[in-house]
């Protein structure tokens, strides 16, 4: 059954400041969440509140939509198998003898 027989909306998309945040009008019959306890001081508590009903979010969607937004910029790219580093560039033999180098690197450059 699709979401337009049932009347549902789906997704629309808010935001305050850089955050995005999605308000969420589906059914979601697949899913696996799991259930956290969040300890929050009260001016904090209150601030989510707030922002919350901006949004016409309960408390858990706001905090829930938040932890993935966080967890989507913490995430590294991980590496592609195929990227090597750069063939290097031969710059001819060094100039200065081995025991100016050290004297070398701790000049001011001009």
């Amino acid at each position: 059954m699709s979401y337009k027989k049932l009347g549902l909306q789906g997704r629309q998309r808010r935001h305050v400041g850089n955050l995005a945040l999605h308000q969420t009008h589906s059914v979601n019959y697949t899913s696996s969440v799991k259930r956290a306890e969040v300890v929050l001081p009260d001016p904090i508590y209150q601030q989510v509140e707030g922002l919350a009903a901006q949004f016409h979010l309960t408390v858990p969607e706001f905090l829930c939509q938040a932890a993935a937004q966080i967890a989507l910029r913490q995430a590294k790219p991980r590496p592609n198998g195929e990227w090597r580093f750069p063939e290097g560039r031969h710059l001819g033999a060094f100039r200065a003898p081995v025991g100016d180098w050290r004297l070398l690197a701790n000049e001011a450059a001009d």
